[in-house]
């Protein structure tokens, strides 16, 4: 924070003087920087998958959704505030580079792991590089391309970190070896875990299927590289899904199957699950409430 609070000092006066190139270099530095720490961009996401390892899934979920929501916002208002910002085509060549950087390291390090919470957090990065990006495009979607990219991204974190916390109460680690068969024991909740985690990679059907496809289709006239590169994160995430689901039915053939979730965490895991395929199936009933967006930011994607 005190990095961006002393950029905003200097961009009030790099906007007096923005043929001062020493003042502007310094400026954009410094808020680079800034914001670098609020969203945890590659490589300072190490914290993200320890934290999700030890620390309560409610209060992880909730800080996973709130701070690059808020900061992602916060990037946009300055983006739309200052001219030269905008106007800049290194400035946006590294936001995108930097979202390409977590997407594609964090899918790659989620197809190798074998925590489920860690894969949650390296989830939570691919998809906070994706916002990155959509902040980065060169187009007039720009707003509606994040905004579609943040809606969903609150309901999967909901329902995975729901999820795992149920988990969490019969295994003492979320570890592969503790969870191996749990999916005739928690049936519910292994399979909101996966469908969150399928939503995340972009899977059809499921609610992140398209804020990717807006992602990509904007990126596509931009650079197929970084398309590429998007592509092989969110195959990473997918394969961490597959891998996921294959320790959960790891089970005996003898045994049993049985519901051990309350009724309560059914109907909230269920009305989770059918949230995503909603917003899946018809992303236009998001468009009442991002129709208005664009104009909090009037000179955003002009």
């Amino acid at each position: 924070m005190p990095f961006i609070l002393f950029s905003g000092w200097m961009l009030a006066g790099v906007e007096a003087s923005p043929g001062d190139i020493g003042n502007t270099i310094q400026a954009g530095t410094m808020l680079s920087l800034g914001f670098a720490f609020l969203l945890a961009v590659f490589p300072l996401y190490s914290w993200i998958p320890m934290l999700t390892e030890e620390a309560s899934p409610y209060a992880t979920g909730f800080l996973l959704w709130a701070l690059p929501t808020f900061t992602v916002i916060f990037l946009l208002n300055f983006l739309d505030r200052y001219t030269w910002l905008r106007s800049t085509p290194q400035l946006s060549s590294a936001i995108q580079y930097a979202g390409v950087f977590m997407v594609a390291s964090g899918g790659l390090f989620a197809s190798q792991q074998k925590h489920i919470g860690r894969m949650m957090g390296y989830a939570s990065i691919v998809e906070t590089g994706l916002l990155l990006l959509a902040a980065g495009l060169r187009s007039t979607e720009v707003v509606n391309v994040t905004f579609l990219l943040l809606t969903p991204r609150g309901l999967e974190l909901a329902v995975w970190a729901l999820a795992i916390s149920i988990i969490k109460r019969k295994v003492y680690s979320l570890r592969f070896s503790e969870v191996r068969g749990l999916a005739r024991s928690y049936p519910i909740a292994v399979t909101s875990i996966i469908l969150a985690h399928l939503s995340m990679a972009g899977f059809p059907l499921l609610a992140g299927f398209p804020s990717r496809a807006a992602l990509w289709q904007e990126l596509g006239g931009e650079s197929l590289t970084i398309s590429l590169w998007v592509f092989i994160g969110l195959l990473g995430l997918l394969i961490g899904a597959i891998r996921t689901l294959a320790v959960f039915v790891m089970a005996e053939e003898n045994k049993a199957w049985e519901l051990n979730e309350t009724w309560v965490q059914v109907i909230m895991l269920g009305l989770g699950v059918i949230g995503l395929f909603i917003l899946g199936i018809f992303p236009q009933v998001l468009q009442p409430f991002i129709a208005n967006l664009p104009a909090l930011f009037e000179h955003l994607g002009q």
